[in-house]
């Protein structure tokens, strides 16, 4: 490593700061497969990602109801599984069996009116190192992933006062329906367990 002094300069926007953030993770963490997304209805949106096993892209829809984090959510946790198999409720996620999921961390994120999403760790290999003292840390990417993009809705609907335009798919407009996931963040947060079952 370099001893060589680098001023540290503002992220670009968002893009930058989440392609900066998930490459971070993947480097110092087991997990090598790091995904920002959004929760929109039934869809799991990723916004960004590094991946290196699971052929997961940016702008690419998977089923909310059947992902890890979904069930995770509803569950009450944990929020981080080294081994995914000693967690029936994240094991027999059909996300978790479709793509291979042997290991995850997942933290939720809220731009209150405007988002809701997950940033979320994966890898094909279970984790035979502790890495629950990881979780403060992915809190605190998560905050600063949630700035970002909160600023990124400001400027868009700042540079663009005409609410009623056409949307353009992909973009990242504020207009979101957060009923449910709301729901599920409030069952988390009083760990009301359901019966019901998740997915991916």
């Amino acid at each position: 490593m370099s001893n060589k002094l680098r001023t540290q300069l503002p992220f670009g926007g968002l893009d930058e700061t989440a392609s900066e953030l998930l490459e971070r993770l993947a480097r110092v963490t087991p997990l090598k497969t790091w995904v920002l997304a959004e929760v929109k209805n039934d869809h799991w949106i990723i916004r960004a990602c590094t991946d290196a096993t699971f052929g997961l892209k940016v702008n690419q829809f998977l089923s909310w109801p059947e992902s890890v984090c979904r069930s995770m959510m509803v569950m009450g946790g944990p929020q981080f599984a080294p081994d995914l198999r000693k967690f029936e409720h994240l094991a027999q996620a059909p996300g978790a069996t479709k793509l291979g999921i042997a290991s995850y961390l997942g933290v939720p994120i809220r731009i209150p009116g405007k988002v809701e999403g997950m940033l979320c760790g994966l890898d094909n290999k279970v984790v035979d190192e502790k890495f629950e003292h990881l979780v403060p840390l992915v809190e605190t990417f998560g905050r600063v992933l949630a700035g970002s993009w909160a600023q990124h809705l400001a400027e868009f609907h700042q540079a663009s006062p005409d609410i009623q335009r056409p949307h353009k798919a992909g973009m990242l407009d504020g207009l979101y329906d957060l009923g449910t996931f709301r729901d599920l963040l409030q069952a988390a947060a009083d760990n009301h367990h359901s019966t019901e079952q998740g997915g991916l």
